[in-house]
């Protein structure tokens, strides 16, 4: 809240252009004087020594250095699923690049890595986005006026967007080769920090939707296959396998 000087240094500008039609005779060394504001006040407000007439140049000077406050405006919530949509929507063409990367046996860290921090980037956002809604109204988490959730669909999305992700990661380790547990690796520990925030992304979706629709988690892997599990178990995402399900 703007301190008490500085309400004053506005009052003193608002005033100051009002009063600045009347003429003023410089030449007698005649200040302004506001009507209803202690010049002491004034002269304290603006900087200048209060034994000293007040002008108009005196108090806009000083008002100017007064700070602008910054209003910040909330940001529009997305629903889950336009969330989800948006991030399938930027993650596809980063994996495009890991398979083309691929397909000529190409798979160093200096050409890996801007693409898998890239889709980390991404899914960060999601992360963000998501957590953003744990105390919004479920239909604007969902995204619909009864707040009614079509679990099969966003089961569908869910799924959609791990096996776009994992099958980028499954066709590096076609090059890199499927070895558990490299951490020498850096181009395998690339892949696992992808997977980490992926499974950061499920752990927020699904502690929104599993209390409202907790047969989601079921839909999920039956969405899409298993094909995605070989991938999950080599990178070592035991936390991620644990919220899929997936037995060992």
């Amino acid at each position: 809240m703007p301190s008490f000087s500085t309400i004053v240094s506005f009052a003193a500008v608002a005033f100051a252009a009002f009063a600045s039609a009347a003429p003023v005779d410089a030449a007698a060394g005649v200040g302004l004087h506001i009507p209803g504001v202690a010049s002491a006040a004034v002269g304290a407000a603006a900087g200048v020594d209060a034994s000293v007439p007040v002008s108009v140049d005196a108090v806009v000077a000083a008002a100017a250095d007064v700070p602008v406050l910054a209003v910040v405006l909330p940001r529009e919530l997305r629903s889950i699923p336009d969330i989800l949509a948006d991030t399938i929507s930027q993650v596809t063409p980063l994996v495009a690049k890991l398979g083309a990367i691929t397909a000529v046996k190409d798979a160093n860290i200096d050409v890996v890595g801007p693409i898998t921090e890239a889709i980390v980037e991404v899914l960060h956002g999601a992360v963000g986005e998501v957590n953003a809604l744990l105390d919004a109204p479920v239909e604007v988490v969902f995204g619909t006026v009864d707040g009614a959730l079509d679990v099969k669909e966003l089961a569908k999305t869910i799924g959609a967007l791990l096996a776009l992700v994992f099958t980028g990661l499954g066709a590096v380790l076609n090059v890199i080769g499927w070895t558990l547990h490299q951490p020498g690796n850096a181009v395998f520990n690339a892949l696992c920090n992808v997977g980490i925030v992926v499974e950061d992304l499920l752990n927020v979706v699904f502690a929104i939707v599993v209390p409202l629709s907790g047969s989601v988690l079921d839909l999920v892997l039956p969405s899409i296959g298993y094909k995605i599990v070989p991938v999950i178990l080599t990178l070592g995402l035991n936390g991620l396998a644990g919220i899929l399900k997936v037995t060992f």
